[in-house]
């Protein structure tokens, strides 16, 4: 607290001589200190991450906040709005061509979803976002590639010549794959477009989004009364709400075509009323608990939701409506107990569209859930129309929803993708066709034959011959111990065992190195598979992005600006760009008055904290990856089995051996495993001569790692805890790359409390940590596990030792574990050597 008072105390001075004009050098420094290219890089991820005006960089405030930053600052860094236009375009250029590197190395084919909006500034905007699985990270990528303008009608050609000339300008001409897009009749003949000019099979690459058919068929239940009908009853409704949205039609006539609805038109009534009038609205929302959401004409889970709050708040409802009774004609709208009970009969029906809707709705969902979930709803729609067969009104909507439907699902007959991807899902593959398909078995045969024909733009054309050099002998041994023919590949997967993965995805399993060794070439096709979009929601959430940017004050932006910031806010959200800058080396932040850079930090020179002043107290803390130096003598004293693992290790470093170490060191309590851990890092960090330590040390626990001068494994690898594990964003990736740059080695201690799970999220992390090496285990860093399985297990994990079966991730943690070859067990009980 003393030395951080007295740095207080010392920039106080500082101000005060600045201000009676006696610190001509510290104003160089500070000077010096700013970057003109960061701070332009960082203005430009802020005004797109945000939606804010350009305008800020003349805000009073932005600049009262820069001054108590760093006073010099204001005067050198961007002061105009007129700028910042210049600044959003360098910055778009430059990221662009990263994105273009990034698609044409791509793993796999580039897919697309694509949508048109009518933005609030009346421009017809067309989103293009590209799906593809990005090389270097071995993960699913989603990117805005253009918001452009369409001019005139909005016909299938105009959008395809839009879409070719987006595609040309990012070199993907001949990496076009799959459109996942909604069911307007332009995308048709846009497609059709676009294979003319890319040479491809429209039937084959044209899909459907799934939400946009689950959509159509329950608004089909809701609103249509026969199949010959349900288009224009559907028009009909959409106008209904529009005119009452708008207030173009007398509230009472809207009240009254809706009630024609039933009990779904007279509580679409009520929620109305009640949120028209303030009062109203509060005075509701205190006696239930929360607002009935109201519906959307164009969003059917709004009409689900809506009737789902209302049956938990039926009492509540009911209870309003007695209150305010005699209030206008809102009697007509009282619900008694048989339009209750056509709501609870509309619910259930609804329930398992609205979680499948869900359980499709995320970046990672693929087309093997479209297609279950399909199959699924069939069975659905029949037991329903045995469950309502005594209703004729609940016969004539599922009827009317089924025929909607059923017209999309003949229709993935289409595209053999929707088979290839349960063929190639390792949980379900042909067994599944089988079983789900076993009332329909004509179709099975069919649908495998596409999927092989799919297969053979995949697999080599090559067959394997024999040497006919060798002898008979030889030959028949070649024959009988080289791998399977990877002509059988396909064979070999689709009736092979079917294999439990939990909650991991299709694609991750596929992204394993284990699969691309075991099926290198069917591993390209169902990666290239997996990775098409199931819905094509993402285009809807760019719009919805867009809308916050064109605000009602800046309805002049030019569709230019408009594009530009929504892709670079897409491409960050996305993680192919950093949300913030990293700041450089310290010797590489300052100049001179001539714009020279030094080498010297003046931060040293003026005795002031300058930059961020937690992260310099941390960085002289005495937590300090080192260790204590120890004497080479030292390792004379470590008995055989502490000897082995010593020179293990040093020889391997000391040789510079390439192939990976992945060593077990068991020994129970005081057989010397945290000072032997000690001695090996103190002499691998010798060995360097001054350079960065190549070890780090980790452990589960806080206290495991402090016991061998370490960290958490959390820590160090951002492990989640009680969370989902995913990929880190791009600054974070960036930080962890920057701090096992020189890492060699990392030794985890207490391996008891290591679990299956969390083993493979750090084959994850170490994996995302070295790009280069992503299909090596553990990015092919060299690991050493230390502890004795008889001390404490994992927490709410199986142990790494667990032989029974498993699941998910927990497979690959396994795998993980067997690929320690190495083991020494230490023996003999030294206490003694902790007090050395």
């Amino acid at each position: 607290m003393i030395g951080q008072q007295n740095a207080i105390d010392r920039l106080f001075e500082q101000q005060a001589a600045r201000q009676e004009g006696h610190d001509i050098e510290q104003e160089h420094h500070l000077l010096a200190a700013v970057d003109d290219e960061l701070y332009n890089q960082a203005l430009v991820n802020l005004l797109t991450a945000h939606s804010l005006p350009h305008s800020l960089v003349e805000w009073p405030e932005w600049y009262a906040m820069l001054h108590t930053v760093n006073y010099m600052a204001p005067g050198v860094v961007t002061q105009s709005r007129g700028q910042v236009p210049k600044l959003l375009e360098a910055s778009f250029i430059t990221h662009r061509e990263k994105l273009r590197s990034k698609l044409k190395s791509s793993l796999t084919q580039v897919h697309f979803s694509i949508d048109i909006w009518s933005s609030p500034n009346h421009h017809s905007l067309l989103g293009i976002v590209a799906h593809f699985i990005d090389r270097e990270c071995r993960q699913l990528r989603k990117a805005l590639l253009a918001l452009r303008e369409l001019e005139g009608a909005h016909s299938g050609e105009a959008i395809a010549e839009t879409f070719l000339t987006v595609i040309d300008s990012y070199g993907l001409h001949g990496q076009v794959g799959y459109f996942t897009l909604d069911n307007a009749y332009n995308n048709d003949t846009m497609l059709q477009a676009i294979a003319k000019a890319c040479d491809f099979d429209t039937a084959h690459r044209r899909l459907r989004c799934n939400g946009h058919i689950i959509n159509l068929a329950v608004q089909a239940f809701l609103f249509g009364r026969n199949k010959d009908a349900s288009d224009e009853a559907l028009r009909q409704v959409s106008q209904l709400s529009k005119d009452e949205q708008e207030g173009v039609a007398d509230r009472r006539d809207t009240a009254t075509a809706w009630r024609r609805h039933g009990a779904l038109g007279m509580l679409h009534n009520l929620v109305v009323w009640v949120r028209s009038s303030g009062q109203r609205y509060q005075a509701f929302s205190k006696a239930a608990g929360r607002m009935i959401p109201q519906d959307n004409s164009t969003r059917w889970n709004s009409w689900y939701l809506m009737i789902h709050v209302a049956i938990k708040a039926r009492k509540e409802v009911n209870s309003f409506i007695d209150d305010h009774y005699t209030e206008g004609d809102i009697s007509l709208d009282y619900l008694h107990p048989e339009h209750w009970q056509e709501l609870q009969e509309i619910h259930d029906f609804l329930q398992p569209f609205h979680e499948i809707t869900k359980d499709t709705q995320w970046d990672n969902s693929s087309l093997d859930e479209v297609i279950c979930s399909m199959d699924f709803l069939i069975t659905h729609y029949k037991a329903s129309t045995e469950k309502f067969r005594h209703s004729l009104t609940m016969t004539d909507r599922i009827m009317t929803s089924w025929y909607k439907f059923d017209d999309y699902y003949r229709r993935t007959d289409d595209s053999p993708v929707y088979a290839a991807a349960i063929l190639l899902h390792p949980s379900l593959r042909r067994a599944h066709l089988h079983e789900a398909w076993k009332d329909q078995s004509q179709y099975i045969g069919p649908a495998v034959e596409a999927v092989r024909k799919l297969w053979e733009d995949y697999k080599p054309r090559q067959v394997p011959t024999i040497n006919e050099d060798l002898s008979a002998y030889e030959a028949y041994k070649q024959r009988i111990y080289q791998p399977p023919s990877s002509h059988d590949e396909f064979n070999r997967f689709i009736d092979g065992p079917t294999l439990p993965i939990g909650s991991s995805s299709a694609l991750s399993w596929w992204l394993e190195p284990t699969q691309a060794t075991s099926f290198p070439n069917l591993y390209r096709l169902a990666v290239n598979i997996f990775s098409i979009p199931a819905m094509s929601a993402e285009a809807e959430r760019v719009f919805s992005g867009a809308r916050r940017t064109i605000t009602w004050d800046r309805s002049r932006l030019s569709v230019k600006t408009i594009e530009q910031t929504e892709c670079l806010k897409h491409w960050m959200k996305s993680g192919l760009l950093d949300r913030a800058f990293m700041s450089p080396d310290t010797t590489e932040v300052y100049r001179d008055r001539g714009g020279r850079r030094v080498l010297n930090d003046p931060a040293q020179e003026a005795a002031i904290p300058l930059g961020n002043y937690w992260e310099q107290r941390k960085a002289e803390s005495s937590l300090h990856l080192d260790v204590e130096h120890q004497p080479l003598e030292a390792r004379d004293a470590l008995n055989r089995e502490q000897r082995i693992v010593y020179d293990t290790v040093m020889g391997h470093f000391l040789a510079q051996d390439r192939s990976q170490l992945l060593l077990h060191v068991d020994g129970g309590g005081g057989t010397g495993k945290s000072y032997l851990i000690n001695l090996l890092s103190a002499h691998l960090q010798a060995a360097t001569e001054g350079r960065d330590t190549p070890v780090w040390r980790a452990a589960p626990t806080g206290v495991a790692g402090n016991q061998i001068s370490g960290t958490t494994l959390h820590s160090l690898l951002h492990l989640p805890i009680n969370k989902d594990f995913r990929p880190l964003s791009a600054i974070d990736k960036a930080q962890l790359q920057k701090k096992l740059k020189d890492i060699q080695y990392l030794i985890i201690d207490e391996k008891s409390m290591l679990g299956l799970r969390m083993l493979s999220w750090i084959d994850d992390r170490l994996r995302e940590a070295f790009p280069h090496r992503n299909e090596e285990f553990f990015g092919g860093l060299n690991i050493l596990l230390v502890g004795d399985f008889f001390q404490l297990p994992p927490v709410l994990q199986k142990p790494l030792y667990y032989d029974k079966e498993v699941q998910g991730v927990e497979i690959k943690g396994r795998n993980a574990y067997m690929r320690f070859d190495k083991s020494v067990f230490l023996s003999v009980v030294q206490r003694r050597l902790a007090n050395r």
